[in-house]
């Protein structure tokens, strides 16, 4: 076995050690955009309950509101129609 061998022998050696190091490399940054994904699928799902909620208490407020508007009304009408002088 000359030199040639050993030389060529050695340089796969540190070819396969390499493609190795750049797999394991790969594996990690897979792993940590899984991670990132699933990060962000909560973020985005947090963030729909909250608008979800936000626009439940809006619906509630609107509906309130709007009652005791239409109460506020009767009261008025009955307190204008009240103070009306009877026409005869």
């Amino acid at each position: 076995m000359d030199t040639a061998f050993w030389l060529n022998f050695g340089i796969a050696g540190a070819v396969v050690g390499v493609v190795q190091l750049f797999l394991a490399h790969l594996k990690r940054e897979r792993r940590a955009c899984e991670r990132c994904r699933h990060e962000h699928h909560e973020v985005a799902k947090d963030f729909a309950a909250v608008v979800a909620n936000h626009m439940r208490h809006e619906t509630d407020a609107r509906e309130r509101l709007t009652e005791a508007i239409r109460s506020l009304e009767c009261v008025v009408r009955d307190a204008m129609t009240s103070r009306e002088p009877t026409r005869r």
